[in-house]
């Protein structure tokens, strides 16, 4: 993946976005809402093929350092493309998952849990 993760901060609402470009494509885009110590984050994703899920671990790792160094202590993330080698790196990385949260719209997705 290009070394093209990009931290987008804005301003006064608590919230930072992440892009991650793939060959000069938007690949996935992370958004965390913060809450005290807490944040959620929501992953979405454009483009996806099983060579680019190590490069996704690679983006949630930075993502969570920054986030450490914000001093969040817990992080939901949900997504809205779920595999399971998705998953087994999420848990590579400390997530519990959740398989049945409810998003907006009434459609279940799965979602994780992770002390930071």
């Amino acid at each position: 993946m290009d070394d093209k993760v990009t931290l987008i901060t804005d301003h006064g609402d608590n919230r930072l976005r992440w892009r991650a470009n793939y060959r000069g494509v938007l690949a996935a885009e992370l958004t965390a809402d913060i809450d005290g110590n807490n944040a959620v984050l929501h992953n979405r994703v454009y483009l996806w093929n099983k060579s680019l899920c190590r490069e996704y671990q690679t983006i949630y790792c930075r993502v969570r350092e920054q986030l450490k160094e914000l001093g969040i202590r817990l992080v939901m993330v949900c997504s809205d493309h779920y595999t399971v080698t998705m998953g087994h790196y999420w848990r590579m990385m400390g997530f519990k998952i959740f398989y049945d949260v409810q998003a907006p719209g009434g459609i279940t997705i799965p979602c994780a849990v992770m002390e930071v």
